[in-house]
């Protein structure tokens, strides 16, 4: 239980510090940014909060978890395992 609490701590630390860096980053969609910024855009979305802004995948523009990163922000899993 410790290491869970743990865990959502820095997930929260990190949503945090990226926006007091960034304060537009829900509504930007821009997808330089933690992983964990996309995961809360989808999920405030998914909630009804249309004014947040998905990142779309950085290499296919496509709407959809965005697991990697390379220069110029977050790409998915299609374009991580290199298939496209």
């Amino acid at each position: 239980m410790t290491n869970a609490r743990a865990a959502k701590g820095l997930r929260l630390r990190e949503i945090d510090e990226h926006l007091i860096a960034q304060p537009t980053a829900l509504t930007s969609g821009n997808s330089a940014c933690p992983a964990v910024v996309i995961d809360l855009t989808h999920l405030l979305h998914a909630r009804g909060h249309h004014t947040m802004v998905r990142p779309p995948c950085s290499g296919c523009s496509r709407i959809r978890s965005l697991p990697g990163r390379r220069d110029g922000g977050r790409i998915c899993g299609t374009r991580t395992a290199g298939h496209l």
